[in-house]
């Protein structure tokens, strides 16, 4: 017994949403082992708040952390493609945010 072809706006739906889970699991796993990346001091004063096409963007509560976490950029980057690869970041932006 075959089934039904399913319409194009269910295909772009499923797909969609498989898209979006992957964000947020990337975006958790991230979540999660953040103070592994930076240590527990400036993880008290950031977060990471989404992973979107394989940009990371973290939020700061304060211009001097904002400075701080770009100063070690390339360190922090460097950490999570070797320790979290599957989250497929090639980036990072900081910004303020409370």
């Amino acid at each position: 017994m075959s089934e039904k072809p399913s319409s194009l706006g269910e295909i772009l739906e499923s797909q969609l949403n498989r898209l979006s889970q992957g964000r947020f699991t990337n975006t958790i796993s991230l979540q999660r082992l953040w103070p592994q990346f930076v240590g527990p001091k400036i993880a008290s004063h950031s977060k990471i708040l989404y992973v979107k096409n394989g940009e990371a963007l973290i939020g700061v509560d304060h211009s001097a952390w904002l400075n701080e976490l770009n100063l070690m950029k390339t360190e922090i980057l460097a950490k999570i493609q070797s320790s979290a690869r599957e989250c497929g970041v090639t980036t990072l932006r900081f910004k303020i945010h409370s």
